[in-house]
């Protein structure tokens, strides 16, 4: 087994691994075949699994293939694939990810249940739809135009309470982010789950799939580990009267400095001596989550994601923020000032303070001054004040505890 093969598994697994002994589908290919554990028929001489241990179209003509696995249906059930398409997608070259195909030997094309990816136009979406007697429905349409262009992506169905919920992570990743719902309920019975693609000769080979499953739902628990300073504290609002152009609200913003997503669930924000449990809640790669009162989320939401606390209040002269994990580890804090906006007449209010750079958070007011956005702040947004400079710590103060130990 090469190095890529071993990592690909051991990723594979981890995501698998809760409910493995239960799973009906789980195929990543790194075995190198679809011929066993599970068997795939079909259009079998059109797809082959390439260096990458991803199962792709090899065809050289225009055409259409297929290929599907026994898939025996729950009440409840979970779907996943990663699917890319290295070309924009349009009708004459689209796939098909079957959810539930009825057997059908007269047709690449069966009716069931399936993800379609490509269509005429340029609003490409990702769609759940349904076939029945060889006319199709949508049942749920996705982000228009997210699949436009060449693109991959990770797609989740899932089956629950008689209802259909689709996700997408539209990097490939697992952030799942949810695209719609609709009714459905299906009779639990064997059917198939497959790929089908239409292709002109010129895109025969650029059609790929991994990292199938179908089975009861899974569930990912295997969470980032977050450091300090992973998430800051990176804009205050503490006096928004008069305002600007904004909201006349108090705010914070909040700045994921990682790649990553990160899980802000039973964080807890102290301002003061004020405990703030955040349930449920979430911040993207390197983006930007506000937080305010609840009753302001309508006024919020416009720049960015929002997340509500049914109490919110801060000091205009000034006060101490903490941002505390679900371990009870601080992870960002700092004690601002009203000397911090540096202009008298913004610290007046309806001006916001700014952190200049968020990844040299260490600095106090050195690193933090009033927005110069003309709206008043930068929520949502990367700040108006961002410089791109790293400033050294100066020794303020040091004093001789004993001959051999200087406090600073």
């Amino acid at each position: 087994m090469n190095k890529y093969t071993f990592i690909k598994r051991c990723i594979y697994l981890i995501v698998l691994i809760p409910s493995l002994c239960a799973a009906q589908v789980a195929d990543d290919f790194s075995d190198g075949n679809f011929t066993h554990s599970p068997v795939w028929t079909g259009d079998t001489h059109h797809f082959m699994v390439n260096n990458y241990f991803q199962l792709q179209l090899n065809d050289d003509e225009s055409g259409e293939a297929s290929m599907f696995t026994d898939l025996p249906l729950l009440d409840e059930m979970e779907w996943r694939v990663w699917i890319r398409l290295a070309f924009s997608p349009s009708g004459n070259n689209h796939a098909r990810f079957y959810l539930s195909a009825l057997p059908d030997d007269t047709t690449d094309m069966p009716d069931g249940l399936f993800i379609q990816l490509g269509e005429a136009g340029s609003d490409d979406a990702i769609r759940l739809m349904i076939q029945d007697a060889g006319d199709t429905s949508t049942l749920i349409r996705g982000t228009a135009a997210a699949i436009a262009s060449s693109f991959k992506c990770r797609v989740k169905v899932l089956l629950k309470n008689d209802s259909c919920h689709l996700f997408v992570d539209y990097t490939g990743g697992f952030d799942f982010q949810p695209e719609g719902s609709c009714t459905w309920y299906q009779e639990p019975d064997t059917r198939y789950l497959g790929v089908f693609c239409k292709y002109t000769s010129s895109n025969s080979k650029k059609f790929y799939f991994d990292d199938f499953y179908a089975g009861p739902e899974l569930y990912d628990t295997i969470q980032p580990e977050v450091k300090r300073y992973d998430v800051v504290i990176n804009e205050i609002m503490a006096d928004p009267s008069p305002p600007q152009q904004l909201p006349e609200h108090e705010y914070l913003e909040l700045y994921n400095t990682t790649t990553v997503n990160l899980n802000l669930d039973q964080w807890v924000l102290m301002i003061g001596g004020s405990e703030k449990l955040l349930t449920g809640a979430k911040i993207d790669p390197e983006g930007y989550l506000i937080l305010g009162k609840d009753d302001h989320a309508a006024e919020f939401t416009a720049y960015g994601s929002f997340y509500g606390l049914e109490s919110f209040s801060l000091t205009n002269a000034g006060q101490e923020i903490l941002l505390i994990d679900h371990k009870g580890e601080m992870i960002s804090g700092i004690y601002y000032r009203d000397e911090w906006y540096d202009d008298d007449e913004k610290a007046d209010g309806g001006w916001s303070l700014e952190q200049i750079n968020p990844y040299n958070p260490c600095l106090g007011h050195n690193n933090w001054t009033a927005s110069m956005n003309n709206k008043g702040g930068s929520p949502g947004t990367k700040n108006a004040v961002f410089e791109d400079y790293y400033l050294a710590p100066e020794i303020v103060r040091a004093c001789a505890i004993d001959s051999v130990r200087i406090r600073i």
